[in-house]
Formats: C-alpha cells, sequence, structure tokens
C-alpha cells in the first residue's frame, strides 16, 4: 500500500510517497528494510528516488521516498509505441541508473516499463523503483536449478526477465541491460510478441515455457525489423556477455546520443508522450495523510 503524504506542519505540495506493509516483529529482515537499505546505499544519482525515513513498529512497517508520477507502463496503455525521442532519453537516463547501481555491487533483477516513474518535479526525468529483491551481485561460477523441472518461479517479472533468468542461472548485470532491453523495445513498439502470447494465460510452467521459446526466438535484429539498428545491438550485446562481464555503458550511452542527434531532435530532453496518454500527475490516491520523521 502507497500513501501520499505530508510531513506535519509542511504544505501538501510538499508531500512524499509512504509505502506501508503489515509485517511480523518475529521477522529479522523485511523486504521494505532491505530495500530501505538499498535506497540509502545508492543515493545521489538523479534516476534514485530520494528517501526520507524507514520505520518499523508493532504490525507494520513503512518506507517516506520521494513522490513519483506515472509509470512509463501508465503513459503506454493507450499507445501504439512512444516517440523515438522518448524512448532515447529514458535509454540513457536508465543507462546511467544502472551503471551508478552496479558500481556500488548491487544489481536490480527486476527491471520493467512498472518500475520507471516520471519525476514529479522534473517530469523530463525518470526515477526506477521497487528494489526489494536487488542484490549484491556474485563473482565466479554461477549458481543454476532449472525453473520448468524443479517448478519454481523465476527471479524477476516473466515478460521482462532475461533468458539467463528462465534457465535458473544466477543473475548479474548482463541481465539489467537485457531487461532493460526488452523494455526499451516495448516501448518503441508499443509491446512485445511473447507479452501478446501470454495474455492467453495457462499454466505457469506453460507460461514460463512460451516465454523462454519466443525470447529465444526473438534476437535483436528481429525485434528490430522497421525500427533502429542500434536497440537490436543492445539486447545481442546483453545477451553475449559471459556472467561476470563489467557491461560498456559509455559505449551504449554514446550510440544512443548519436542516434538522437541524427535525428535532428530539439535538444530540450524533453519527455513526450502521445495526445492520448494519461495526465502525467501523481498516480497516487485516497487522502493525504500525516506523518512525523
Amino acid at each position: 500500500m502507497v500513501y501520499n503524504a505530508t510531513k506535519e506542519g509542511e504544505n501538501v505540495s510538499d508531500s512524499v510517497a509512504v509505502k506501508k506493509s503489515r509485517v511480523s516483529l518475529h521477522r529479522k529482515r523485511t523486504m521494505l528494510q532491505h530495500e530501505s537499505r538499498v535506497l540509502q546505499l545508492l543515493q545521489g544519482h538523479p534516476a534514485i528516488p530520494a528517501v526520507y525515513a524507514y520505520g518499523r513498529f508493532e504490525h507494520f512497517e513503512y518506507l517516506a521516498m520521494e513522490r513519483l508520477g506515472p509509470s512509463v507502463m501508465d503513459l503506454m496503455q493507450h499507445s501504439s509505441g512512444a516517440p523515438l525521442k522518448t524512448v532515447l532519453l529514458i535509454a540513457n537516463q536508465m543507462l546511467s541508473a544502472l551503471e551508478h547501481i552496479h558500481s556500488h555491487g548491487i544489481i536490480h533483477r527486476d527491471i520493467k516499463p512498472e518500475n520507471i516513474l516520471l519525476s514529479v518535479q522534473d517530469p523530463n526525468g525518470v526515477r526506477l523503483i521497487d528494489f526489494g529483491i536487488a542484490r549484491r551481485y556474485k563473482t565466479g561460477i554461477p549458481s543454476q536449478y532449472d525453473p520448468i523441472v524443479e517448478r519454481k518461479s523465476i527471479v524477476g517479472t516473466l515478460t521482462w526477465a532475461s533468458l539467463n533468468a528462465h534457465y535458473g542461472i544466477d543473475l548479474s548485470r548482463r541481465d539489467d541491460l537485457e531487461s532493460l532491453a526488452y523494455t526499451l523495445f516495448f516501448l518503441l513498439r508499443g509491446d512485445l510478441p511473447w507479452r501478446k502470447a501470454l495474455r492467453y494465460q495457462g499454466t505457469a510452467i506453460a507460461n514460463m515455457l512460451q516465454a523462454r521459446e519466443q525470447k529465444k526466438i526473438w534476437t535483436g535484429i528481429k525485434l528490430a525489423k522497421g525500427y533502429p539498428s542500434e536497440f537490436a545491438e543492445f539486447l545481442d550485446y546483453a545477451r553475449s556477455l559471459s556472467f561476470g562481464d563489467e557491461p560498456d555503458y559509455s559505449h551504449f550511452s554514446r550510440m544512443f546520443t548519436d542516434l538522437y542527434r541524427r535525428s535532428a531532435f530539439e535538444d530540450d530532453e524533453m519527455l513526450v508522450w502521445s495526445s492520448s496518454s494519461p495526465e502525467t500527475r501523481l498516480l497516487i490516491r485516497g487522502p493525504t495523510v500525516k506523518v512525523r520523521f
């Protein structure tokens, strides 16, 4: 549950978002507490939401953080694809965010459109949220399990998870990039081939198999047909990396910047959405509550 809240004695315009979750005192470490610690570690980058406070009481815990606008998924609900200019701007902001996150030894593990939100203070900036399953990445030989045979869920979200996640291979920096590539293709195309197929929901195992086989078929070149080849290169590069490889973030940042310039877009870095997209306002509904921290 997320609430719109204001500090006592301040105006509603200075409101923050408060995530609240029920929790037992017997549980030593919770997901929200973990998220708070990760976010505190990552403070200082424009794509990381500001964190104000974490608290834990007898039956619930809360995390007070920067108030944000709609997700890019919300803005795509009535769109057949975002403008190339917008996709390129988001690509570079997220590449910078991932380089920052990875430089602290952390991988996000759930990059997807629902977790990329517009800033309220800067409508041309986006923020990456939901670090609940983020963790430190490992070096050496990755562990592996078979999600199909062992009937276990994969790490992340089915539509956006990397191929490694589908095979139960321990995730690393490369997998955050692959999930970002799927997100960028979704923004460009308005959908993904396996996302359409998964709408006809079968069993969890059937859906995992369907998504895995579809992703294997759809290479970057195939997904990018009719779109700039830079996006194909990005996906295929992410898939080609070895477990411990450090991604070349700056190469792809330059590549997307060059494409932006060649496309002769206005140099205003303004995120543009279709006229049918919902207004880019805060999506937290319900009454505003007063908090003290």
